[in-house]
């Protein structure tokens, strides 16, 4: 567990941001004058424009979680959650590419802004930016979202993590629910998807299943589990009965589970 892990965890450390009224004053400043990072392979800039934003960079740049599951052979790519748009860098990062091709999609509209913001400003532009959420009960139409407090724990569970309540009150919202493999096909067309990353604050546990058309054409899967909604182990169960096989596990946390999976070789 990292530093910024550690303190992000302690009771007394919510206790004084959320009495004190800080993460919104330093989430205000923050958006006026973001700090801005620079990647040593490819040059990429990236923004850490809310608090927790340097968690999020903390797991995916300094100890490169998802690395593992990267390699030059992606150019097609899937991020359902993707918040303010590190994971995307990071890929490009490690790939060396710019011109990879595929959807950002985030039910929390100030993140995606921030999204569509580093997507722009380091000229990854055949990546499509989408508002909405995935999973979830229902038809196509507006759905229920809620917005936490700490934004990269929005979620259509309005739950709290265990173990990381008093945090604040979830706001409930409306936002389009969404259809990935009709976007897909629209936007990137009917190829397959090299790379799909699932951080969906509990959804996975609707969207991964075998009605989901879009998992068919899905090479490659990672997928954060969140065990207050559902386990890692059914998740990989699922996604074993639709011909993936897991690779390993990319990181641990008490309530949390990322798992990295591939599919089978035909025959």
């Amino acid at each position: 567990m990292s530093f910024i892990e550690w303190l992000n965890d302690r009771k007394a450390t919510q206790f004084v941001i959320t009495t004190l009224g800080l993460r919104r004053a330093m989430n205000a400043t923050l958006r006026r004058l973001p700090l801005s990072f620079r990647l040593p392979k490819t040059g990429i800039r990236y923004h850490c424009p809310f608090v927790d934003s340097f968690m999020l960079a903390d797991e995916i740049f300094r100890r490169k979680v998802y690395d593992p599951a990267f390699d030059e052979s992606i150019r097609t790519v899937c991020d359902l959650g993707c918040n303010v748009g590190h994971f995307i860098a990071a890929l490009c990062e490690h790939t060396g590419r710019r011109d990879l091709r595929g959807l950002a999609v985030d039910a929390n509209r100030d993140m995606l802004r921030e999204a569509e913001r580093l997507l722009h400003d380091n000229g990854i532009g055949s990546i499509s930016t989408v508002f909405g959420m995935v999973g979830g009960p229902g038809p196509a139409g507006l759905a229920e979202f809620y917005v936490h407090p700490v934004g990269i724990k929005s979620s259509a569970y309005n739950v709290d993590e265990p173990g990381h309540t008093g945090k604040g009150d979830w706001q409930p919202t409306r936002v389009p629910r969404l259809d990935i493999e009709t976007l897909w096909l629209g936007v990137v067309g009917d190829v397959p998807c090299d790379l799909l990353k699932v951080d969906i604050e509990g959804s996975e546990a609707d969207f991964l299943c075998a009605e989901n058309p879009f998992l068919a054409r899905v090479e490659r899967v990672i997928v954060e589990c969140h065990r207050w909604v559902i386990g890692a182990e059914e998740i990989t169960a699922r996604l074993e009965a639709m011909g993936f096989e897991r690779l390993g596990q990319l990181d641990e946390a008490p309530t949390r589970e990322t798992v990295h999976f591939r599919r089978r070789a035909a025959g």
